[in-house]
């Protein structure tokens, strides 16, 4: 078995991926579908948004907050984003906490 990879997010450190990925997926799990997320909750997940390899992309021209909807291809619940501009983009949390 491999050593654990930290994860350090600024505002929140996790001692392993495995934590990091657990602690979003909880997270998650607290929303239905079309919530928004909250103000606390969002702050982390802006934090791990810089994580993901596309984040320039996916963050846009700037974000208004966080939501939760069905991934329409997986029909599994997953964090999406209101951008300024009115669009909204979904994203992975695990590509975010794997880096990839």
């Amino acid at each position: 078995m491999g050593k654990a990879k930290p994860v350090d997010l600024g505002l929140i450190q996790f001692s392993s991926q495995a934590d990091a990925e657990q602690f979003f997926r909880e997270m998650l799990r607290r929303y239905s579908n079309e919530d928004h997320v909250s103000k606390d909750h969002s702050r982390h997940l802006i934090a791990l948004l810089a994580r993901h390899p596309s984040a320039e992309k996916k963050v846009g021209p700037g974000i208004v907050g966080f939501f939760v909807r069905k991934n329409p291809h997986y029909h599994q619940n997953e964090f999406w984003i209101d951008r300024i501009d009115g669009s909204q983009i979904g994203f992975s949390y695990l590509k975010c906490v794997r880096g990839g």
